[in-house]
């Protein structure tokens, strides 16, 4: 009896040293996925996330012609927080998040044509102009869309889906 006894002890502690291993490799996975955000006062450790780059164009713009006109089905608006961008706002597909009113977001089909960087007006059909830096993507479900960011403190939904195209200058 002591024996058996002795054997599922034994068992028991084997089953929680399996199940502590889990539980800490699971949360040291957890904790790789956030960022490092602390900084101490007076710190001069520079935190650097690793974005990956995108492909560059499936095919560049004519070296010939300063500027290509691509229409656009929809012309929105974003602002750079969480609830409208992936985990971390403060990165794009392209790098840090530019400035508002200085970068746009295009879907997934219009990026392998322009690719990142490419200098673009946005030419709403109300006479908007907005001259921006291909940056960013936006959720594969999307087509021939573009997404003007604003800063934060700008009602986003209160501009509206506007119609209008992308004039592509030249570098």
């Amino acid at each position: 009896m002591d024996n058996l006894l002795y054997t599922l002890r034994l068992l028991a502690l084997l089953v929680l040293v399996v199940l502590a291993v889990s539980i800490l490799s699971f949360l040291s996975a957890l904790l790789a996925m956030v960022p490092d955000r602390t900084k101490a006062a007076g710190d001069s450790t520079t935190v650097i996330t690793l974005v990956p780059v995108p492909e560059p164009p499936a095919t560049p713009p004519d070296v010939d012609d300063p500027t290509r006109r691509i229409e656009v089905r929809r012309i929105s608006f974003y602002q750079a927080v969480p609830s409208q961008t992936d985990h971390d706002p403060e990165y794009s597909a392209c790098g840090p998040t530019r400035s508002p009113w200085t970068q746009v977001a295009v879907s997934r089909d219009l990026f392998r044509q322009l690719g990142c960087g490419a200098r673009v007006k946005v030419v709403m059909e109300d006479g908007t102009v907005v001259e921006a830096v291909v940056w960013d993507t936006m959720a594969p479900r999307w087509r021939r869309t573009v997404d003007v960011l604003v800063a934060p403190h700008e009602p986003a939904l209160a501009y509206g889906v506007k119609r209008g195209y992308l004039e592509v200058m030249a570098q």
